[in-house]
């Protein structure tokens, strides 16, 4: 299982060190279809709804909270692409823009072929959903990604 609070670099890396164990083990190779990878994601109506949407609602302030929470503990690189990025860059749109999936049909589909991607494939998409505001925009997001976004990806098979 890979978090969702990680970049999709790390994420991919997690399979690689994986597969080293179980080489190390004596194990033979690891079926990617038993790799769980979760992303908070907003399927919206557009993109800019769906930004607006998660930027002032309780998704992101989940995020502000989290990363208020990094930042005392000194652990803001946990979700830095790059180690080298300035704190005061860890922005709330810098951890949408990195470890997010926001956006229309279109671009979360786009998103989540990127991830696919870079990670070399994965057996599930675990959903991370901050409904605690607004039941009706989630109800028809997940209704979006079970009907639309998930069935356009790849598998793993």
């Amino acid at each position: 299982l890979s978090t969702n609070l990680c970049h999709a670099n790390t994420v991919a890396e997690h399979w690689r060190t994986y597969c080293e164990g179980a080489a190390d083990a004596g194990r033979g190779e690891p079926d990617r279809d038993i790799w769980r990878v979760s992303r908070s994601l907003f399927v919206g109506e557009s993109n800019d709804e769906a930004w607006e949407f998660c930027m002032n609602g309780a998704f992101g302030a989940s995020f502000r909270y989290l990363r208020t929470l990094l930042s005392n503990a000194k652990m803001l690189d946990l979700v830095k692409h790059d180690p080298s990025v300035p704190d005061e860059d860890v922005t709330l749109e810098y951890l949408f823009q990195n470890l997010c999936i926001i956006g229309d049909r279109k671009s979360c589909i786009e998103q989540l072929e990127s991830l696919w991607e870079n990670t070399g494939g994965f057996g599930t998409l675990l959903f991370v959903k901050h409904d605690f505001d607004d039941a009706t925009k989630w109800d028809r997001c997940l209704h979006e990604l079970v009907e639309h976004v998930v069935p356009a990806l790849p598998s793993v098979r």
